[in-house]
């Protein structure tokens, strides 16, 4: 039968033939080393969120997740039940720089750890996306913005204008708090 990881065994010899046994030889212990976790990989989701998977080669210990923060030292993350093999860092800032490893667990040792993924969180700061601008229905002169957003962080927005199609030099004309994702520019006062 094959060894399993972490379980201590117990080990004797003895001479044997034909004629007679001899006694048996000392008795030595072993600890059976535990198998590693492998193919550590990670991403960012968002600014505040690390997703890691790992293939799990010890159905019996306990997964122990660490992590770097910036090149810092390895902290304990916290432990899992043997059986999973994923994990939701919710924990983690935008813009930061993370290594991750993992190794198995019991009371009898660690495995040794797995290879080490760096996942960089992106910035909480994101460009809004699908602006659009039409003219209203109702009000000669006034253009009605809207857009999307989906920076955690947006406290508001800066609305830049700028005449004619081949000057970008663009001027600061409202900004409005976050939630809010729309603006109308009244051109009648400009």
């Amino acid at each position: 039968t094959g060894v399993i990881g972490g379980v201590t065994y117990q080990y004797r010899v003895r001479t044997v033939s034909s004629v007679t046994n001899a006694a048996y030889s000392n008795i030595v212990s072993v600890t059976a080393p535990l198998s590693s976790p492998t193919n550590l990989a990670g991403s960012a989701s968002n600014p505040t969120t690390v997703n890691l998977s790992w293939k799990n080669n010890s159905t019996t210990a306990y997964p122990s997740i660490e992590r770097s923060v910036s090149g810092g030292a390895f902290a304990q993350v916290l432990q899992l039940l043997p059986t999973i093999s994923t994990y939701t860092d919710t924990a983690s800032t935008a813009s930061t720089t993370y290594q991750y490893r993992v190794a198995v667990v019991l009371s009898s040792g660690n495995s040794s750890y797995s290879n080490v993924v760096t996942v960089v969180t992106p910035s909480d700061h994101s460009a809004p996306t699908g602006l659009l601008a039409t003219r209203s229905s109702a009000v000669i002169g006034q253009i009605n913005l809207t857009w999307n957003s989906t920076s955690p962080a947006a406290q508001g927005f800066i609305i830049e204008r700028s005449f004619g199609t081949t000057s970008l030099n663009f001027t600061k004309v409202a900004s409005v708090d976050s939630p809010l994702k729309s603006y109308t520019d009244d051109l009648t006062n400009v």
